[in-house]
């Protein structure tokens, strides 16, 4: 999930379902806000997966975190409950 970049016409179909002029407005008032964190790359404005999901409140997955170690998904497929 993280590192893509999303348009303000993406993160608008993610926040309110649609991709209408209006939701791309709201959408663009939140970055230019500063409420989402945004990218800017000459007139064009990017938010990360990642940046998103913080807005939203949704935990934000990173490989090798130690949530997972703790599950076992990283490492050599070996969990905590089998060493």
């Amino acid at each position: 999930m993280s590192g893509e970049l999303l348009t303000v016409s993406d993160v608008a179909s993610v926040l309110y379902g649609e991709r209408t002029e209006a939701s791309y407005k709201r959408a663009l008032r939140l970055v230019k806000a500063g409420h989402i964190a945004s990218i800017r790359a000459g007139t064009n404005l990017f938010v990360s997966r990642t940046a998103l999901s913080v807005f939203l409140g949704q935990p934000v997955d990173r490989p090798g975190s130690d949530d997972q170690q703790e599950r076992g998904v990283v490492g050599a497929g070996i969990s905590r409950s089998d060493a």
